[in-house]
């Protein structure tokens, strides 16, 4: 038996095995290729992967192959930032990490994937590997649910034999046997991506690397092995198939219009060394990295865009810190399981962060005004310079450049006025010569991201930019927002778009998910308040706003929730808002699900300086975090922030085993509730009731314009001192005026409903007619995330067919939320189906067949020669 067989022999596999075989671990390593083989690739290593290596004591090797550089000269839009990465930042990133900064140094280097892998795979058989090229896995040897072998054959028709280990590795890439045969689950898809195209020209014609943008073109010259320069060009895939029509001089005419000075330096060196190697397939994931017996490194646990050049990097941090974790366990006969959470935890705390940053830069968006000005301040100082490239190379927090309290230190550093923004014309795909719909282009590009951070002195007229991309928008009937009701918020209804447009048909864009805002009852209910107190609460609750309906609303809601206090507030943003702006304080933590809402979100951030964002859904990741940050406070307080049904996945977290972690680590939690109290769950309890947990989450705070039929939200806690404090500190409900008697007496009839006989009927018939929609779907092949209930997500993915998918259901008539990046995370664009009690199985089939009509409509004009003009 084998300590460890490594499945992938290349980079990510042959140095994981060279970590563990000097360490005096027996390693089977089996690669399906024969080494020397290229492998399409960046070429490029920062700093970082170069340390790797050298604390590999392979780096002088590789100096001898291939060219060695201590600057990188980057030109974004005519601003150049030339230079490297800080030591004291590279140093500390090591020692974050690894415990030791030995070896570590600040060079970097371009060499081609069949001189490194080769290197590496001679490298770990010198330390002791037993690796077999050519060599095929078919299965997984298991017993009793953990992994213990692989069956694998020499060659293509060579006999299955069935070897063991005390742990299984997949270093096996993008496409790995091992995440298939484990059927390791995805836990981060991003479909945005850049395309790639590179060849080889003879001599070094740059004396370092150079990446140059200019729009949303890319291209990259990078001196590397065998005395050639690899030349890069690159941009948005969805410019790819224009691209290959004529690969040839399309690679000229983007070197050209990028940097025509590069492009002539390129002519002059005569015909290119090889063919063009290009891809669009980049689409970015994350994979679930251990198992029972099993681990994933390098592209087989997760993939990033080329566009930043760190996969060769991480692949190697990989396989060192498979070296500390493993394989310390491995020599000392320790808890395997137990040093395949810890490589999963130091992976997670070192990976999450880099990976959103690199999915945003692969839109390959051309710069706002704002991040134009950003790249000038940092160019003029070489500190900034320094840290900015220490983003790219993974070495630095993006967030020490790209935040937007980082942003705004920067910028104020400056005085000079505001560039302009980068022209339409350079924005436009170079490669469709003669697009008809090119008015059409604007609507289809940016996101309201791109125009968050407006520059210039005056406020009112620096907004130019974003109104020019609104209005193309609105003409094109692509904008999504800011639609009017004239008819009652039912099954069916009619509504106006912002320029008047009408679409009368079936409504699953309303948020009434016991279609409780019409129940006789409710309306009653509403009007006798009105009779008795008037229309309005005069006041805030702090002061004289209450009543007698939001006083017994407090009680009905801790009733409902097993709670002994309740606090309400006039919205659902100001109940999220509150009880983080009165509990945490700056020198506090929050740690929250990276899909939380924006309310407690926009909280997090105004009440804390420390804020973590973690992985959809995963309690392991908030483990790591958790016990990251209590090793260097445990004087200060943690919140810990997640949903009971996410709005935009249809998905739960497992709420008894995060209370648990949370308790472990002298953290507290707060519950979300806004979708699925009253819509599901025994008695209308949600999620707190399905997983029994009502009465036992230390905070539950939840909105009441969902389920029940007005605005408000309230937070519930077991604790009278949480409870006045709240109502003392929380500035929402202190400086708001109190909810109405009507909205108050409003959610007393729908709660009542709601937890009745009446409401369980109510949400089997949400439930029935969410089980059809979602079979419907799935009959056309579209993807339904998350469970059955009052939501119903569809992906999309990319933002332009979403928004035509948003203009192609008007003339069907189906009215549908249409929601897209920063919403969600770019390119996972979808639409948000919103059940009601009152729709009908016959209304559920046919939006779908109307959906996928929709969508196929919208793919096709994307996917087409060009898109096509509006009518």
């Amino acid at each position: 038996m084998y300590d460890a067989i490594v499945v992938g022999g290349r980079l990510a596999g042959a140095a994981t095995a060279a970590h563990l075989a000097r360490r005096g671990q027996d390693v089977l390593v089996l690669e399906r290729d024969t080494f020397p083989k290229d492998v399409l690739s960046t070429h490029f290593m920062w700093p970082r992967g170069a340390s790797y290596l050298n604390r590999l004591g392979l780096l002088d090797r590789i100096a001898k192959e291939a060219p060695l550089f201590d600057e990188v000269d980057v030109t974004i839009e005519g601003i150049r930032i030339r230079g490297g990465v800080a030591e004291d930042d590279l140093r500390a990133r090591f020692r974050e990490l690894h415990g030791h900064d030995s070896g570590v140094v600040n060079v970097s280097f371009s060499a081609r994937r069949h001189l490194l892998d080769d290197l590496l795979s001679r490298h770990a058989t010198a330390c002791g590997a037993d690796i077999r090229q050519n060599a095929r896995v078919t299965g997984l040897v298991q017993e009793d649910g953990r992994v213990t072998g692989v069956v694998w054959r020499q060659g293509l028709r060579g006999p299955e034999q069935s070897t063991r280990a005390r742990v299984v590795i997949g270093a096996d890439g993008r496409r790995s046997a091992v995440a298939r045969l484990v059927g390791s689950p995805y836990r981060d898809v991003r479909r945005n991506c850049t395309f790639a195209c590179y060849t080889y020209f003879p001599g070094r014609l740059v004396t370092a690397p150079v990446l140059q943008r200019r729009g949303r073109l890319g291209i990259a010259l990078s001196p590397t092995s065998g005395g050639e320069t690899m030349v890069l060009v690159y941009g948005p895939s969805e410019w790819y198939k224009t691209f290959r029509q004529d690969a040839e001089g399309n690679f000229a005419r983007a070197l050209d219009q990028v940097a025509p000075d590069l492009c002539a330096l390129v002519r002059e060196a005569g015909p290119r060394s090889s063919g063009l190697f290009m891809t669009d397939d980049q689409s970015a994931y994350i994979r679930e990295p251990v198992g029972p017996g099993w681990a994933l490194a390098g592209d087989a646990a997760s993939f990033k865009d080329q566009c930043t050049a760190s996969g060769m990097t991480h692949a190697l941090r990989d396989a060192e810190l498979i070296g500390q974790t493993l394989g310390t366990a491995l020599d000392d006969c320790s808890d395997i399981e137990t040093a395949l959470s810890a490589y999963r935890d130091l992976r997670h705390l070192d990976s999450w962060k880099y990976y959103d940053f690199v999915a945003s830069q692969a839109q390959m968006q051309s710069p706002q005004a704002s991040e134009l000005e950003l790249l000038r301040s940092v160019a003029a100082d070489d500190g900034l310079s320094r840290t900015f490239l220490g983003v790219f190379s993974d070495t630095v927090d993006p967030d020490r450049v790209f935040s937007v309290d980082s942003m705004q230190r920067i910028l104020s550093t400056r005085s000079a006025p505001a560039p302009a923004a980068v022209a339409a014309e350079e924005q436009r795909n170079p490669f469709a010569e003669h697009d008809p719909a090119e008015h059409e282009r604007l609507a289809l590009t940016h996101t309201v991201r791109s125009f968050a951070a407006p520059v210039g002195s005056r406020l009112l007229e620096r907004l130019g930019p974003f109104h020019q991309w609104y209005s193309a928008r609105r003409r094109t009937e692509t904008w999504l927002y800011s639609r009017t009701l004239t008819a009652a918020p039912g099954a069916t209804t009619r509504l106006l778009d912002a320029d008047g447009r009408a679409l009368e048909g079936v409504n699953f864009a309303s948020q009434d998910y016991l279609g409780l805002s019409n129940h006789p009852d409710v309306v009653a209910a509403a009007v006798s308040a009105i009779s008795e107190y008037g229309l309005h609460s005069a006041g805030s609750a702090a002061a004289i706003g209450n009543t007698l309906h939001s006083r017994g609303l407090e009680q009905d809601v801790a009733d409902l929730v097993e709670a002994e206090h309740v606090v309400l507030f006039p919205t659902g943003w100001a109940a999220a808002y509150g009880p983080v702006n009165a509990l945490v304080r700056h020198y506090d933590h929050v740690v929250m699900d990276q899909f939380a809402h924006a309310s407690l979100v926009q909280a997090a951030y105004a009440a804390s300086r420390n804020v973590r964002r973690v992985p959809h859904l995963d309690n392991e990741a908030v483990r790591a975090e958790l016990r990251d940050l209590r090793a260097r406070d445990v004087r200060n307080g943690v919140l810990v922030i997640t949903e009971g049904l996410f709005s935009m996945d249809a998905d739960s977290p497992d709420l008894a085993r995060l209370q648990d972690v949370c308790r472990e680590y002298d953290a507290t939690l707060l519950v979300d509730v806004a979708h699925d109290l009253g819509s599901t769950g025994p008695g209308g309890q949600g999620q707190l009731g399905i997983q029994k947990l009502a009465g036992q989450v230390d905070l539950v705070m939840g909105s009441f314009s969902k389920t029940f039929a007005s605005n408000g939200g309230f937070v519930a806690t077991r604790s009278a001192a949480v409870r006045s404090y709240i109502e003392t500190y929380a500035t929402s409900h202190v400086y708001s005026n109190a909810l109405s008697p009507a909205q108050a007496a409003t959610v007393r009839a729908a709660l009542r409903i709601a937890s009745s006989d009446a409401g369980a009927r109510l949400r089997e018939r949400v439930l029935d007619t969410a089980v059809v929609l979602r079979d419907a779907l799935a009959g056309h092949s579209l993807d339904c995330p998350g469970a059955p209930g009052p939501i119903v997500p569809v992906i999309i993915g990319d933002e332009r067919v979403a928004r035509l998918t948003h203009r192609a259901l008007r003339p069907r008539g189906v009215a549908a939320m249409v929601v897209e990046y920063p919403v969600v995370p770019s390119g996972t664009a979808r639409l948000r189906l919103q059940i009601m009690p009152s729709h009908t199985p016959e209304q559920a089939r046919q939006a779908a067949a109307a959906v996928a009509d929709a969508v196929a409509e919208a793919r096709a004009t994307v996917n087409g020669p060009t898109l096509s003009p509006r009518k």
